[in-house]
């Protein structure tokens, strides 16, 4: 049987005993002339081939990991590349349109481009030719207050100042407009 070896630890201003066996180094302090008797175990020789083939096995799987963080690293590369031309495109297109929209005489000129290349290929074009049978399809006819919308109706009936109910629905709104 072993003998149960203790050892003098320091507490505070203090000592106390404690088995060797429970010592913990960082937790632990070793009064003056203290020693601990229990030698490192030495490590057999089949535990070593294990822990050999372990860490063989560990830096075959991290160099393998490595590997996919780099075509990771890559494939985040070209995407973030591909994502800034996108960006450029965009702010490119962006503003040939704003220069477009600020152009009325470059949007007529495409107006025109576009009734020709209709024109010729059907009479498509003939039905809109007129600038005032646009006119009629765009705005609903004077007199024809169904086709008109409610905001339509409100504005009309506020210009001949007739009060009405904001809620009133447009059915309530046609009613309130006098017959000429």
């Amino acid at each position: 049987m072993n003998p149960l070896n203790t050892v003098k630890i320091k507490d505070g201003e203090s000592y106390r005993i404690i088995n060797e066996s429970d010592f913990k180094h960082g937790l632990h302090e070793l009064c003056e002339g203290e020693k601990l008797s229990v030698q490192p175990s030495v490590v057999s020789g089949s535990s070593t081939g294990s822990a050999k083939a372990d860490l063989e096995k560990l830096q075959t799987e991290n160099t393998d990991l490595i590997a996919e963080l780099k075509t990771a690293l890559d494939e985040k590369d070209t995407f973030k590349n591909q994502l800034a031309k996108a960006h450029a495109d965009l702010e490119s297109e962006r503003a040939i349109h704003t220069a477009f929209i600020s152009d009325v005489d470059a949007m007529q000129s495409r107006i025109d481009e576009l009734k020709q290349s209709v024109g010729s290929s059907g009479d498509a074009v003939e039905q809109f030719s007129n600038q005032s049978e646009i006119e009629a399809v765009v705005k609903p006819a004077e007199n024809d207050y169904a086709n008109w919308t409610v905001p339509q109706i409100k504005e009309f009936l506020a210009s001949k100042e007739i009060g009405f109910k904001s809620s009133a629905s447009k059915d309530e709104l046609l009613a309130l407009i006098p017959k000429e």
